[in-house]
């Protein structure tokens, strides 16, 4: 877990006006069926 938080934060700063409530991975697609499947 540890090795995650990194990550996590690196993460996070590509979107730094974002609200805790988005999404972390692709929030810019409000169709999460779309971000699903751009994920697999």
């Amino acid at each position: 877990m540890s090795a995650a938080v990194p990550v996590y934060e690196r993460i996070l700063k590509r979107y730094p006006d974002d609200k805790p409530e988005d999404y972390l991975f692709f929030p810019q697609h409000q169709d999460r069926t779309t971000a699903s499947t751009m994920l697999q």
